[in-house]
């Protein structure tokens, strides 16, 4: 596991929020709590072709697949800051596990304001650390060799990720963790929802595999 603060420029990571808060604006689905994928019968974006991608189809977790989003490929990763942002999470997972790589999904993460049946339906309690996902998890695929988190907003840096359901990881932003999700288990936590009303917390989640 590996921990860089700092890892973009002060513009570099003012400009990866507002691309984030622009996706979420587009992307952003309507509640269909109880709706099945079938059952959804939102907008025409190409995002419905990504549905089952989603960890969670309503708020107020909202998870959105750039790789697999043809605008973010075409347009969103050709800016500097994005270039600037894949490069560098590409070298320090190519430093780490000694050999070139590149990433096989890359997911923008908003936690934003939530209610009880939110609770009810995504979110566990734990004794030490507050509300987090539901299900400490780790990331399956083909040929995986490591993943990052990369904190762009964050309320407070005590809604980091949880390791092995025991060691918090601080969420400090413009901070990226690096570690080998696909065996080590980890957790999001997430901060109380008058916290995130007006600060939402933001992630990008990557995951990588050898060239």
């Amino acid at each position: 596991m590996k921990i860089v603060d700092d890892f973009l420029t002060t513009d570099e990571w003012e400009s990866m929020l507002k691309t984030c808060e622009i996706i979420v604006d587009l992307y952003k689905r309507p509640d269909t709590r109880g709706e099945s994928p079938e059952d959804y019968s939102g907008n025409t974006h190409e995002t419905l072709d990504v549905y089952e991608q989603w960890k969670t189809p309503y708020p107020p977790y909202m998870t959105y697949s750039l790789e697999q989003i043809q605008q973010c490929r075409d347009v969103l990763f050709k800016k500097k800051c994005w270039e600037s942002f894949l490069q560098k999470n590409c070298e320090e997972v190519g430093n780490i596990v000694g050999k070139p790589v590149t990433p096989t999904d890359i997911r923008v993460c908003k936690v934003e304001e939530y209610d009880e049946k939110d609770i009810e339906l995504n979110v566990r309690k734990h004794e030490k650390f507050g509300y987090m996902d539901n299900v400490p998890h780790v990331h399956l695929g083909d040929d995986l060799v490591y993943s990052s988190v990369y904190y762009i907003q964050n309320p407070d840096k005590e809604y980091g990720t949880v390791i092995e359901d025991e060691t918090l990881v601080y969420g400090v932003e413009n901070r990226c963790l690096f570690f080998d999700g696909s065996k080590i288990m980890h957790c999001g936590v997430w901060p109380p929802s008058e916290e995130v009303a007006d600060y939402p917390r933001y992630i990008i989640a990557m995951n990588f595999k050898c060239q």
